[in-house]
């Protein structure tokens, strides 16, 4: 089974009413064919990665992730969607993992922290659109994502930040790793 790693930057704008709209993204290195609504100057990620060995047969581009508008405090759970595309030479079942948060020690408490701060915002990551299955390794109690390329080439991942958070505004900073399994 071959392995393919890319490092992934989940980042949250956070503005309270006063300070207007907030939006948050899920960014890799682009792949030679992108799929981005966004304009390169936004991007939280590096706009190169280094050549990844042995992965000849799969790649894969990770599209920006959208949570949307979160105010402080907020009393509704906010949600977003990413797609995820693999192109394979060969059509096959694949797997996707995804690394703890980077702040947390754990895939059961992701959080993102405030640059130049100490304040986390807890999310999430699900592999179904109800949010009941934590996108992780396989481990204990999440999900791999696995996607048929034979007849799909998309797979999606769900999103969540939870409510009644009170932080400061300010950008908020996740890393985690996206491994695809072929």
């Amino acid at each position: 089974m071959n392995r393919w790693l890319k490092p992934a930057s989940l980042m949250l704008l956070l503005g309270t009413a006063a300070c207007g709209a907030a939006q948050a993204q899920f960014t890799l290195p682009p792949s030679p064919h992108p799929i981005d609504s966004m304009p390169a100057a936004r991007h939280a990620a590096s706009r190169s990665a280094p050549a990844v060995p042995n992965a000849d047969a799969c790649h894969m581009i990770i599209n920006d992730f959208y949570f949307g508008t979160y105010t402080a405090g907020q009393s509704a759970v906010l949600l977003g969607t990413l797609g995820i595309t693999i192109h394979c030479d060969t059509p096959m079942v694949v797997q996707l993992s995804v690394s703890p948060s980077a702040n947390m020690p754990d895939f059961v408490s992701r959080a993102m922290k405030k640059v130049g701060g100490d304040d986390l915002l807890h999310y999430q990551l699900f592999t179904d659109w109800t949010r009941t299955r934590i996108w992780g390794d396989g481990s204990g109690q999440t999900s791999l994502l696995v996607l048929d390329t034979s007849d799909s080439d998309t797979a999606n991942a769900f999103g969540s930040v939870g409510a009644l958070q009170n932080v400061s505004a300010g950008d908020y900073v996740d890393d985690v790793t996206v491994t695809l399994e072929f």
